[in-house]
């Protein structure tokens, strides 16, 4: 079938993950700028304080995007770049920075997809209480009313939110994200409320400062398959499928939460506080689009000794071979079982992958390219089954790889590489991968096709 015309291919970045700079003309603190300094937090003991110093080179990697003929970037606004504090006084130089990327892209003819929290919560919201509170929700409105009236006209599409839910489970269930808090549910799911009101009132700011332009979000949607051929592991799989899937995905998609779910959360005692208006608000403003980042599966079975305040621990999780560098394993098929059950359940959403990729050793070299071949497999079986997607009814719009540069790492630093572009972190070069120019001949074969 291959893929239709103005079908979107590009590739994804988030602000702390590349741009360095992170106190730079004032520039003010982010909660994974105090997370990733605390010593044992980060497996390989780097920060993003330099990241890929995207701040200082953005144009050169713009021109590396234009090479590889991507149609659109994915990338994130830092909010304390934009207001320090979280709310209050406006830092200028940070929105001038934006500007000179967007206007870079339009340029180059890449248009900008503009994701206005990428986990990177400035540390005065945290400090005020974070997603919990919500005044810290009403706080990201204003900055996203911000955004808006400056890019209006510019930037046609945003995304509310990077993957609420590895921000509540890893920040507030886990412990292994920032902000670093561990069993601590009933917090995550008052955060999950005022993460779904918050983007349900930018969706509303949206339309009546910019109605031209368009909302979505993104989740890293896992499909869980049982790990043993019996009813207790298909119950587990279906339970976490729920949980960790379908939790998230109907509040932005339906406006409304999971009926299952309230009786969950009162046997949990985590009833959320909602406010009156609030469900009326995601009734009213659901988002218009989705990006699915989907990098692998997850087969699992009860655990009898889990702790139930972390839904996470009542499952044992199994992988299996062949494995990316990360660990996680290697299944693309799971791809089309996500963007087919988007199809089936949720009325068949406007939807892009917004992250596909896996992290692979760079130790294979001829001259300065990496020799990734196992990147390229992953990702041309990938792609094999977004075809294959778009072949059943999927409404699929894009493609976008992450990452495009070999950036820092959430919870690993720079020793996982999931870039298409190495970076020399001695002189922050930029070297093309084998895998880069294996995108850019397929992005090349797919618009002759369309012709």
């Amino acid at each position: 079938m291959g893929f239709p015309k103005n079908f979107d291919f590009g590739v994804a970045s988030s602000a702390y993950q590349v741009e360095g700079a992170w106190n730079a003309n004032g520039k003010g603190a982010s909660i994974w700028d105090t997370y990733a300094a605390v010593p044992g937090n980060i497996a390989d003991g780097t920060t993003g304080k330099v990241g890929c110093d995207h701040y200082h080179h953005y144009l050169e990697d713009i021109a590396l995007m234009k090479e590889m003929g991507v149609d659109s970037y994915r990338f994130s606004v830092s909010w304390s770049r934009i207001y320090p504090q979280g709310i209050g006084v406006l830092n200028q130089e940070g929105l001038a920075f934006y500007d000179r990327v967007v206007d870079a892209l339009l340029e180059a003819g890449i248009s900008p997809i503009l994701n206005l929290h990428h986990y990177d919560l400035p540390q005065a919201m945290l400090d005020a209480g974070g997603w919990p509170e919500r005044k810290v929700a009403e706080a990201s409105v204003i900055y996203a009313e911000t955004i808006f009236r400056h890019f209006k006209g510019r930037v046609k599409r945003y995304v509310c939110m990077n993957d609420a839910r590895s921000t509540l489970l890893g920040g507030y269930l886990m412990g292994n994200r920032a902000p670093g808090y561990a069993g601590r549910f009933k917090e995550a799911v008052q955060g999950w409320h005022h993460i779904n009101v918050a983007c349900a009132a930018a969706r509303k700011a949206l339309a009546e400062i910019d109605p031209e332009a368009q909302m979505g979000f993104v989740l890293g949607v896992v499909p869980f398959l049982p790990a043993e051929e019996n009813d207790a592991s298909r119950q587990a799989a279906k339970q976490m499928n729920f949980l960790y899937n379908d939790c998230f995905l109907a509040p932005m998609l339906k406006g409304m939460y999971p009926e299952e779910v309230k009786p969950f959360l009162i046997r949990m005692q985590a009833l959320p506080n909602v406010l009156p208006g609030d469900l009326e608000l995601l009734r009213q403003f659901p988002q218009d689009f989705m990006g699915v980042n989907y990098y692998t599966v997850m087969r699992v079975k009860p655990n009898p000794s889990g702790n139930p305040s972390n839904p996470m621990s009542m499952v044992h999780i199994e992988r299996r071979e062949p494995v990316t560098d990360s660990g996680w394993e290697i299944y693309p098929e799971g791809l089309y079982q996500v963007l087919t059950e988007l199809r089936d359940h949720y009325q068949n959403p406007p939807v892009f992958v917004s992250e596909v990729g896996g992290a692979f050793r760079d130790d294979h070299m001829d001259g300065e390219t990496v020799i990734d071949d196992d990147r390229i497999d992953l990702l041309s079986r990938s792609f094999a089954q977004a075809e294959r997607a778009l072949a059943v009814g999927c409404n699929l719009t894009g493609l976008h790889v992450w990452s495009l540069l070999d950036n820092f790492e959430w919870q690993c630093g720079f020793s996982k590489k999931f870039g298409l572009i190495r970076i020399d972190h001695q002189d922050q070069t930029r070297h093309p991968k084998k895998s880069a120019k294996w995108y850019r001949d397929f992005i090349a074969a797919s618009r002759d096709r369309e012709k």
